[in-house]
């Protein structure tokens, strides 16, 4: 009998650790990982929307571009301001780039 109680204490301990375990090392999403996604696909469809609409003076043609990309993508739902400075500094870093 005491044996008994001896494994079932053993086999508890063994479950509860497994459980506390799964919780630390569960994956957390965590706010910038959608961010990051996020401004990862802005940055993909200015390079796409540049490519697309060459030259200067298109502005309002390559933005619509990139608003339509990352609705139909999934990225947005709408854009707000965060989507509208992720946009404007993906612009500035590409030229950046070119500069350089």
């Amino acid at each position: 009998m005491v044996e008994i109680i001896f494994i079932l204490q053993v086999v508890t301990v063994v479950i509860i650790i497994l459980i506390i375990l799964l919780f630390m090392l569960h994956p957390k999403s965590k706010p910038m990982e959608k961010n990051t996604t996020l401004a990862e696909g802005v940055f993909i469809a200015v390079v796409a929307a540049e490519q697309i609409y060459p030259g200067s003076g298109r502005g309002e043609e390559k933005k619509a571009y990139v608003i339509e990309f990352l609705v139909a993508k999934g990225y947005v739902d709408s854009i707000d301001k965060e989507v509208e400075i992720l946009i404007e500094d993906a612009v500035h870093s590409l030229k950046n780039r070119s500069i350089s």
